[in-house]
Order: structure tokens, then sequence, then C-alpha cells
């Protein structure tokens, strides 16, 4: 059986896997986002406790930011910002007796193998997945060639950030620091800004036709599909899956999406592009990903 967890800013998921059977799933609340490293290290380690059965053969941790994987690092969280470099796994290994082997995962990277193995993806080689929602993450999986599915990482650990791919040179403000990035202009915090209200209230409004409001939607797939042909174009994928909380309107944005993305790719191109929507969705998709590490 297979653990995996997946630690959000507000809400901590997990699930027990055996096999692709979710058989126990829950959530409970994240730590405070000042927390010390020693505090969020106890955290895990406690609810990890609760599962440290032989049974266990692997553990998957999830979590938002860039990740060096292969050592265990969190190289930067914007979540809980006093966990950058920190060596996540070597010290949950130093907290608690534990066999299972622990591998930690970006949270879209998670969310995107999910997809391909048990959703919007399955039966596809090459897999990018898109969580839109305050920020905008991406994944990148793709079939090795013993046909097995992989994650691509990059080479230090920054691969497919596809949310902070600057398409407005002199656009909003990202909160990375930079200007015109791709979650600057295209995810919910965009709508959110730029109306300030809150999405809940931006998208009813939207439904109820107030012009102002859809205009906002448009904009927002607008910027969204110049990202995602920019994708089609570099990585030329089978598909690309959208999950987070974009998907509450995804009736309202798809149509738009999938229309500009086919104008701005190669003319030869437009045929094969595929845009999806999250089948496994939103709450527990990213656990699912990485009890599957």
């Amino acid at each position: 059986m297979n653990f995996g967890v997946d630690i959000g800013g507000t809400r901590t998921k997990w699930v027990l896997m055996d096999g692709y059977k979710i058989y126990k799933r829950g959530l409970i609340k994240s730590p405070m986002f000042d927390c010390k490293p020693s505090e969020f290290i106890n955290f895990l380690a406690d609810l990890l406790e609760k599962f440290n059965s032989p049974k266990i053969q692997n553990i998957g941790i999830s979590f938002a930011g860039p990740v060096d994987y292969k050592n265990g690092v969190i190289l930067d969280a914007p979540h809980f910002p006093n966990l950058k470099n920190c060596c996540l796994v070597k010290q949950i290994y130093k907290k608690i007796k534990i066999k299972s082997k622990i591998t930690l995962e970006n949270d879209v990277s998670a969310f995107t193998l999910a997809e391909t193995v048990m959703g919007a993806g399955q039966n596809f080689n090459i897999i990018l997945g898109l969580a839109v929602g305050t920020g905008i993450g991406g994944g990148i999986v793709y079939k090795g060639q013993n046909k097995n599915y992989l994650i691509y990482h990059g080479e230090h650990g920054f691969g497919s950030e596809f949310g902070h791919m600057i398409i407005q040179k002199d656009g909003f403000k990202c909160a990375c620091g930079k200007k015109g990035c791709l979650e600057a202009v295209a995810s919910i915090s965009f709508l959110e800004k730029k109306f300030k209200k809150t999405i809940f209230e931006i998208e009813e409004r939207a439904r109820n036709g107030e012009k102002k409001y859809k205009d906002g939607y448009f904009e927002l797939a607008t910027n969204l599909s110049i990202g995602i042909s920019n994708l089609f174009n570099i990585f030329d994928p089978d598909v690309v899956v959208i999950g987070g909380g974009i998907l509450h309107a995804w009736d309202i944005i798809n149509k738009i999406l999938i229309t500009k993305t086919k104008e701005m790719v190669f003319d030869n191109a437009q045929k094969f592009v595929k845009i999806k929507k999250s089948k496994l969705g939103k709450d527990f998709s990213s656990a699912i990903g990485a009890a599957l590490l």
C-alpha cells in the first residue's frame, strides 16, 4: 500500500491507496503560514506516524512550489516562507523511525501524474498539467522507454513552472515579484484584483449576463490560451489537463480557451490541440499523485 499527502496553505489532504484504489482518505488543517521548520516537521511526522506500518511501501509528499525531488528538499515555499531550502525528507527520517520510502514532489506535478494514471490524461504519451487557481502551477508527465510514466523536473528542480512564463512585458505584478507572468494575468487572483471582488461574486455576475464580468473571463481565457499555445508549440503534448479553482467556471471559458489556443499554435498543429478538464477534481488529486510516486 502507498500513502500520499498533499500539504496546502489551508488544508492538508491524505490518501491511503492499494494499487489504484483509494482505501481511505481525509483532511486536516495545515500548519500556520509563519510556522517554524521544526513545527512543520512535527506536524508532518505526527501524521505519518499514524500510518507507519510495514504494509506502507511508499510515502509521497506533495508540496506547492519548486522542490529538489532527488534530495527531498523544499527549494521555495510560497505558503510557508520559513521552509525555504528545508531538507524535509531527511528531517522526517530523523524525527521518526520509518522504513517506507519517502518522496517529495511538487503538487502540480503530482496532480498531473494522477490525471495521467487515473484521470483525463489516460492513454496519452506526453501530458501537461495546469492548475489554475489563486496562482498557476504546471506539471509535465511523459511515458519513458520502459513504458512507465515519468515526471519532468528540469536540471535544478524548477522545470514546469508554467505560471511564471512572461506573456505581458509590462503586465500586472506577480506574487513572484516579476511583471506580466501568466499567473498574474490568467489566474483567479487576476480577476479578484481586477474587479476588487471575490471570485464567487464575479462568477455569479458573469453568469447573470453582466458584460463587464463576462469580458473579464474572456480576458482571462485569452491570456491563458497564450500560455497554453506556447506550451503546445514548445512541447507538442498529446493533451493539456486543466485543474484548480477555475474549473468552477469551465463552461464559461473552455470554448474561448480552445478556440484562442488553436488560433495561436502552428497551423498544422491545430488539429492536435486537446485541452481537457481534470477528471479527479481539485481536492485530492495531488494527494493521489503523491501516493502514485
